[in-house]
């Protein structure tokens, strides 16, 4: 399935239940993301779709809303006569609540998160959390010498290109190591993946 397809049906899903939701219940909801598999681009047919809601108060109400507005999009005409015709199938695995509930997707939601309703910027932990990135000795030359000059940057015919550890604000610990804000850790994971050096990840919570 292409990766703007699952975004859509997901903006779908939450405009629907938005809609029929009691207004008094909406008010509740600060921010709406799409999270897991379906933001990382790496959705299978098996694959729930995980929603966040991020409410302010009235956890319970708005939860037991979003459950019954949820079983109402599979049967509506707009599920059964448009997407279901394109093989979306899957059911939307939906969590209600706030940081102090979910404390433990916070990570996912900051790192991979797509916003799809609301403004996201969680102040309690952006910019706190980072993630350590490190690996063995690389066998490859030619893939080491690629990544130090993506990460450190290089100068090729006079003009300097600088590299991802400045412009995501990370900090080369060691030979083997980075620092990076949580915020960006998709980036340095695509990088890797690109190279195929296997990496390892810590998450540091900076006091």
């Amino acid at each position: 399935m292409k990766y703007n397809k699952i975004i859509s049906y997901a903006m779908d899903f939450v405009s629907f239940v938005l809609e029929h939701m009691p207004p008094i219940c909406a008010e509740h909801i600060r921010n709406i993301l799409l999270f897991g598999s379906g933001a990382r681009a790496e959705y299978t047919k098996e694959s729930d779709i995980d929603i966040f809601f991020e409410v302010s108060e009235n956890m319970e109400s708005v939860e037991k809303e979003v459950i019954r507005a949820s079983e109402e999009f599979y049967s509506s005409v707009k599920n059964k006569g448009y997407w279901k015709l394109k093989g979306f199938r899957q059911i939307f695995s939906c969590k209600v609540g706030n940081q102090e509930i979910w404390g433990n997707i916070y990570p996912a939601l900051l790192s991979d998160g797509i916003v799809l309703y609301g403004k996201y910027c969680s102040s309690e932990i952006r910019g706190s959390n980072r993630v350590l990135l490190f690996w063995e000795n690389i066998p490859s030359s030619t893939a080491r010498i690629n990544l130090y000059r993506i990460l450190n940057g290089y100068t090729a015919r006079g003009k300097k290109y600088p590299g991802i550890l400045k412009r995501y604000d990370s900090v080369r610990l060691s030979k083997g190591s980075v620092l990076v804000p949580l915020e960006y850790r998709q980036h340095f994971r695509d990088i890797f993946k690109k190279l195929k050096v296997p990496v390892k990840e810590l998450l540091v919570n900076i006091l």
